[in-house]
């Protein structure tokens, strides 16, 4: 967390035999009521093959600065992928 930006790393493993992941990216969706912060973008994984570890991640920007940081529960997650 930075003062004007969240930055949220998830990291990946690729498990699926004899699979190639492709174009491995996290999508991240804020419940209603609360507005404090605005995606500004994703960095996404081009390729992961079977036992292969890596990370993707997604930037927020904060659109106040408070002395709260406010917890995950606000958001819901969506991974994507392509094999």
């Amino acid at each position: 967390m930075f003062r004007s930006h969240v930055v949220f790393e998830f990291k990946c493993t690729n498990t699926i035999e004899e699979q190639l992941l492709e174009d491995i990216s996290v999508s991240m969706e804020m419940n209603e009521g609360t507005d404090f912060l605005t995606e500004n973008s994703t960095i996404s994984l081009d390729r992961m093959p079977l036992g292969d570890e890596g990370s993707a991640f997604v930037i927020f920007d904060r659109k106040e600065v408070k002395k709260h940081f406010y917890f995950l529960y606000f958001f819901k997650f969506l991974f994507l992928g392509s094999f």
